[in-house]
């Protein structure tokens, strides 16, 4: 009975062995442009006409290291959106966290300007944030920020910011 057993162990070990070695990983073959993840927005509108990222906390993701131009975030629940997002008292967004997640950013431009497009597409497991900036005429520093409300990304999604400015 025990040598049936190892007989049939080793020839399974031996089969994936067999199907597992030798074969390259399978590319993801989605399209260029990815699936679309659906922008909510009315919410994104308002947190983008009224809101900001609070300056305290509006730093780049790894204070230990270099110095950046960005700073991204992912907000997932009401406490998170306290501590990063301020907004005027009578313009708060009312986002419901259970379905929907938010992903925010602001970038420090050489002049002041505003978000032209974005859009969201998930490629391969990957989500690449497409926002397109136009800076304005002016004589000050600018820091633009930008959100969008998406539906809800569990844990922490890997997102890809891709910020151009013309």
């Amino acid at each position: 009975m025990k040598r049936t057993q190892r007989v049939l162990f080793l020839a399974a070990c031996w089969l994936a062995l067999g199907f597992s070695c030798g074969r390259e990983p399978q590319p993801c073959i989605e399209e260029e442009v990815g699936t679309p993840i659906p922008l909510e927005e009315a919410l994104t509108t308002l947190l983008l006409d009224n809101c900001w990222l609070i300056p305290e906390t509006a730093r780049p993701i790894n204070p230990d290291g270099p110095v950046t131009d960005m700073a991204e975030y992912v907000i997932n629940s009401p406490a998170e959106f306290r501590a990063l997002v301020g907004c005027p008292a009578t313009r708060v967004p009312d986002i419901d966290f259970t379905r929907y997640t938010l992903i925010a950013g602001q970038k420090f431009l050489a002049q002041a300007g505003f978000v032209e497009t974005q859009s969201l597409a998930n490629k391969c497991g990957v989500i690449h944030y497409e926002i397109n900036l136009i800076g304005a005429i002016s004589t000050r520093v600018g820091v633009l920020t930008y959100f969008a409300v998406v539906p809800k990304m569990g844990g922490k999604p890997t997102i890809v910011y891709h910020v151009s400015e013309r």
